[in-house]
């Protein structure tokens, strides 16, 4: 598919862009990360050429982390959400579901990174704002609770987090049967 467009000339063809993010999604699909990253890092340079709104520019940075970390680059997952979500914070005022899906990505790479204390202050803080944004009953802030349950429980916890994550775990799991 991306034959098609590599010879026209390069300007403000979204075409091409979605393209060559469809070539990305399918390798993607594939298992084939480590061409999917090539073919990401390309669309991303690309749109920045073509000078595309920051906001398609921090959905292609997006695809780019989740690549990263099926790859198993944790390290530079966690980097780039730290900068998607720095970005979404400064972008979407108006679009609170965007930003807590980039506070969810940024929370889920700080525990797979083993970063737990940073994930429970993290989410301390964003939960209330959550909450408040997108409703008791959102998907999003039931996977935020989820995540600060589990950062709750990294080797070094105390017996009242544990207890904390197990009663918040207890209620999140009877939420979810309902």
């Amino acid at each position: 598919c991306w034959k098609t467009y590599v010879s026209r000339p390069e300007d403000s063809n979204t075409i091409r862009t979605c393209a060559i993010g469809v070539l990305a999604h399918g390798l993607g699909d594939a298992g084939r990360h480590e061409e999917r990253l090539q073919i990401q890092q390309t669309q991303f340079s690309t749109q920045m050429r073509l000078g595309l709104s920051e906001q398609e520019l921090l959905a292609t940075r997006c695809n780019i982390a989740v690549c990263l970390e099926e790859l198993g680059r944790d390290e530079e997952a966690l980097a780039l959400r730290r900068e998607c979500y720095a970005t979404s914070k400064r972008l979407n005022v108006a679009n609170p579901g965007d930003l807590y899906i980039d506070v969810l990505n940024l929370s889920k790479s700080l525990l797979d990174t083993h970063r737990h204390t940073e994930a429970r202050s993290f989410l301390r803080e964003q939960l209330p704002k959550a909450r408040r944004a997108l409703g008791p009953a959102d998907d999003t802030l039931f996977k935020l609770r989820w995540n600060y349950a589990l950062s709750l429980c990294d080797t070094g916890a105390s017996r009242e987090d544990v207890l904390e994550a197990t009663t918040l775990l207890e209620e999140l799991s009877s939420t979810a049967q309902r």
